[in-house]
């Protein structure tokens, strides 16, 4: 059984693990608002939702509860923990002793944890370090040498000992055989266990070196014909690969559309909601607790039953039971709703049972219901299939949890949208939306602002991004979620965005309530701000004209990249764009790699550019063969063929409907038709690859022309006869698409 607070006199009653009972009457004619709610914070760390599990623990309480509202008092505070300051608790904590201090700010941080009442700046010094040390907490005294001897000897056995069983074990290993074959004994486990990925490696890249430089080994060496591992490279490739895994695409995409939804769709009427919450609150503190009139609260009772309005559920038993028994039928009323409702604070016993007829039979027709998101808007589905309530019935509790899951949508978005680190994340304040800049007619740019603390000094230094609109108005939804009490420069997150986070952001789109909002259930599998990073680099570098998510660009994100670098070259956002840049490198190794391969099994790109790619392929066999003629043992791995074909990947740029291979800059017909001869990089929106002489068309870039060829005769075929001219030219655009279409059907057959 919970702990309760009950009235006349006010007291606390705890039941314990033991079978006892405890009685304690608290003073509260000091400060009777900040004694109840010290008291409400202590009933949660009693048992059974707390540690405390003894009548004494709950007497150390009392004592200091008795001590905290004394001295607030003579300071002059004597308004609830809402009014506590910080500069106030540090004065009063750093002149108590070390009990007194933990015990008032484990009360406090359970109050909040409930209520929220607390002040962000109080929240964060009642959560933070102790001033107080325990006496039992000081530094150990040195060890002399005797102590340091015996602990030297302790070591160097336990070393001596480990090295022994690892070795036996080796040994045990070695013995052992496949145990899906010869059966699980210790042995064959022994041998799976050390069999790994690693150790497999380094014994192919030892047998690899020994045949391919036989040569060098004058007395004994392999079969002068031997290729051991056909394809594998003598060694790894050097240099410091990223190793960090991006998102699959199954789980990225559901997870940065349910935290767009929840940012865009959500927000909005999720803040009005803790806007009247806060009103309410308010209202309610500014009550009198004059004895009620029972004409009022009978008025009210019976427009709850005109109304057909249910009435608010308890939102927290040990606060608001008091002095109502477990059965009673009026145990599950928010009574002091109801006061509220009359312009009082509370109701007091006699009250109640003046009206108990009246209000259980109100309660009895009209029901009880969870007091918040009653009548919520209508919203439109995720999904698309008509529109839905934005939200259920919630509890305090449950507005709470809702609060916090779009608190964690609005960071994914932040993250996922912009590259930022986990670090610079975190290093976000209130206040680091940099105000919008004109970038040209109906044209903005946005920033936000952060610090870099990554290979920077000691405190980081400041930085901006610059971002697209999502991730803008997701920074400006957090700021709102800290509410009115956020002053600029607070954090922005009060906790990391970890596994934790993820995990419940996940639990809520896959349940009830995100389901009932048409979300996609997020699939299983680790999530990180790093993974986030390297998802958004590879995406920029691998689909540059496609969509990262519903409505959103890939190529507007590449722009604002490329801004952000060139608004601070030296800044977080210009290690992120050189991140896509390798990315993009490899990218286009990759592209080449299977255009050679291709090439090879006698799939021809097609285009105006095609002769001299395939005379490049040509080249790139001749000195393959050449190679192989001038020594044996050069094989021509990927590995090797893709250091071949560098030169030519670094000219290459991916176009909607074709590769450019931007050689000579004098050939492209872009920069012809632009007037800009000494450009550097090709003009992809005024590309003609159908008459570029660096222009190649590819099977994978058959669907664009497939659909270009459909949408123009179906054009064609809705214009009139009055509209020849337009016909003629479409139709002309129309036969060359028909012949590039041409071309790549006959390359590749």
């Amino acid at each position: 059984m919970p702990a309760e607070i009950l009235e006349n006199p006010l007291r606390l009653f705890c039941t314990f693990t033991s079978g006892t009972t405890s009685t304690l009457i608290v003073d509260d004619s000091v400060n009777p608002v900040l004694v109840r709610e010290l008291l409400t914070g202590l009933v949660y760390l009693m048992h059974p939702h707390g540690q405390g599990d003894s009548h004494r623990t709950a007497e150390k309480y009392k004592g200091t509860i008795d001590w905290f509202v004394g001295e607030l008092e003579m300071r002059g505070h004597r308004g609830g923990a809402a009014g506590l300051t910080r500069a106030g608790l540090a004065a009063l904590w750093w002149e108590a002793g070390n009990r007194r201090e933990s015990e008032s700010r484990r009360m406090l941080a359970a109050l909040d944890a409930e209520t929220s009442v607390l002040a962000p700046d109080v929240r964060e010094l009642v959560r933070g370090r102790l001033y107080n040390r325990h006496p039992n907490s000081e530094p150990l005294p040195p060890y002399d040498e005797v102590a340091w001897a015996g602990l030297t000897r302790a070591a160097r056995t336990i070393a001596k000992e480990s090295w022994a069983a690892y070795r036996a074990a080796r040994a045990t290993a070695e013995a052992g055989q496949d145990p899906y074959m010869h059966g699980w004994t210790r042995e064959n486990i022994l041998k799976k266990t050390h069999d790994r990925p690693s150790v497999r490696r380094a014994v192919e890249l030892t047998i690899i070196g020994l045949a391919r430089y036989g040569e060098l080994f004058t007395t004994d060496r392999y079969h002068p014909g031997l290729r051991p591992f056909p394809g594998r490279a003598t060694s790894k490739p050097s240099g410091n690969a990223n190793k960090t895994p991006p998102v699959a695409d199954p789980t990225f995409q559901p997870l940065l559309g349910a935290a767009l939804y929840l940012v865009q769709t959500l927000a909005p009427p999720l803040l009005r909601e803790l806007d009247a919450k806060r009103r309410y609150v308010a209202r309610r503190a500014a009550l009198p607790a004059a004895r009620m009139d029972l004409g009022e609260l009978e008025a009210v009772i019976l427009r709850h039953v005109e109304e057909q309005r249910p009435f608010d559920r308890n939102v927290n038993w040990a606060k608001t039971r008091k002095w109502i028994s477990k059965d009673d039928p009026l145990g599950q009323v928010n009574l002091y709703a109801l006061a509220a409702e009359a312009g009082r604070r509370e109701i007091n016993p006699s009250t109640l049972r003046a009206v108990r007829d009246v209000l259980e039979e109100a309660v009895e027709g009209v029901g009880i219901e969870e007091p918040f998101c009653r009548g919520a808007d209508m919203v439109e589905r995720a999904d698309g299939q008509g529109e839905v309530p934005w939200s259920g019935l919630l509890s305090e509790r449950g507005l709470r949890a809702l609060t916090g899951v779009v608190k964690t949508a609005s960071h994914v978005v932040i993250v996922a949208l912009s590259g930022m680190r986990q670090s610079e994340l975190r290093e976000m304040n209130v206040g680091c939306r940099v105000p919008p800049i004109e970038a040209g007619p109906g044209l903005k740019r946005y920033k936000l602002a952060s610090r870099v603390v990554k290979g920077k000094p000691l405190g980081g230094v400041p930085d901006e991004w610059v971002v697209i609109w999502e991730a803008y108005q997701a920074a400006e939804v957090a700021e709102q979620l800290l509410g009115p009490g956020a002053e600029i420069g607070d954090p922005l997150l009060t906790s990391p965005l970890d596994n934790d986070r993820f995990t419940l952001f996940r639990q809520w789109v896959n349940g009830s309530a995100g389901q009932a909002l048409g979300l996609t259930p997020i699939p299983e599998g680790q999530l990180t701000t790093r993974m986030l990073r390297r998802t958004l680099a590879l995406e920029i570098a691998y689909r540059p004209g496609g969509l990262l998510a519903a409505k959103v660009q890939l190529k507007h994100l590449s722009v604002v990249t490329t801004e952000g670098y060139a608004a601070r070259p030296g800044g977080a956002q210009a290690k992120f764009l050189a991140e896509v840049n390798a990315e993009e490198a490899e990218r286009n190794k990759d592209l080449v790699l299977a255009e050679y391969r291709r090439y090879q099994q006698g799939e021809m790109p097609a285009g105006p550019g095609a002769r001299d790619l395939i005379s490049f392929f040509a080249s790139i066999d001749g000195k393959l063969a050449r190679a192989a003629a001038e020594d044996a043992t050069v094989v021509g791995s990927d590995q090797e063929v893709r250091a071949l074909l560098a030169e030519i990947a670094g000219v290459l740029h991916l176009g909607v409907a074709n590769y450019c291979w931007f050689i000579d800059p004098s050939k492209a017909l872009c920069l012809k038709l632009a007037g800009t001869p000494n450009a550097t990089k090709p003009l992809a929106g005024m590309c003609d690859s159908a008459r570029c002489p660096q222009a190649t068309h590819h099977p994978c870039h058959r669907p664009v022309w497939a659909e270009s060829v459909r949408n123009k005769q179906v054009f064609i075929e809705s214009i009139g006869r009055n509209h020849k001219t337009e016909k003629a030219r479409l139709q002309a655009d129309l036969d060359r698409d028909v012949k590039v279409l041409a071309t790549i059907d006959a390359a590749t057959t």
